[in-house]
């Protein structure tokens, strides 16, 4: 997901999460920072790190049920930190 907020905007977008399975589905979002070494492979980082994304995003609804068949809109909105 890409977001280019325009000049004194919270950057903001919306996604969507289909159920297609058989049975409802418990959703929750989540985030996780992570690093890309030279060759493309990503690595997990367990602990916080300053200036890391994770602490800036805010997701609406965060979890929820999803019915069989259903589709839910997600709402993501950056947090940009003033300092």
């Amino acid at each position: 997901i890409e977001v280019l907020p325009q000049k004194d905007q919270i950057p903001s977008t919306v996604f969507s999460v289909r159920n297609t399975s058989t049975d409802p589905v418990r959703v929750r979002v989540s985030t996780v920072n992570w690093n890309m070494n030279e060759r493309g492979s990503a690595s997990f980082i367990e602990k916080p790190i300053p200036f890391g994304l994770s602490g800036m995003l805010r997701f609406n609804p965060r979890e929820f049920v999803l019915p069989v068949g259903s589709t839910q809109v997600i709402r993501l909105a950056g947090i940009i930190p003033k300092d």
